[in-house]
């Protein structure tokens, strides 16, 4: 049986230019922290946008990031109801995330995940 790599994290505090693919981490009720709403400016609100309206935690929201972005997929990754966060929750979010950049031929991907405040 097939062995998945072994995943490499490494912190930064900012988005990387050549970031092949953007994950951003969101909780409903929850603003975008400083980097993704950073992101967001820089792409026309296309966060925003997809954030707006509530979603399952582990629902990844595909996008294809418009000119001026160097990143070739931007993703949300809903980790539901602030409230509701759990470990076991956190888990299977992360699994529904592997299996959606496994099964778009994604092997690397930086995610964000910024501390904000409420919307």
């Amino acid at each position: 049986m097939p062995q998945s790599p072994v995943p490499v994290f490494e912190a930064a505090d900012a988005i990387a230019a050549d970031a092949p693919v953007i994950v951003i981490l969101k909780a409903d009720g929850q603003a975008l922290g400083p980097r993704a709403a950073a992101l967001d400016a820089a792409a026309g609100g296309i966060l925003s946008r997809a954030c707006s309206a509530p979603a399952e935690a582990g629902d990844c929201i595909d996008l294809v990031p418009p000119q001026g972005v160097a990143a070739r997929r931007l993703v949300v990754l809903s980790l539901g109801k602030a409230e509701a966060i759990t470990a076991l929750s956190l888990a299977k979010a992360g699994g529904n995330l592997a299996a959606h950049l496994e099964d778009k031929g994604e092997d690397e991907a930086t995610i964000v995940l910024d501390l904000s405040t409420a919307e």
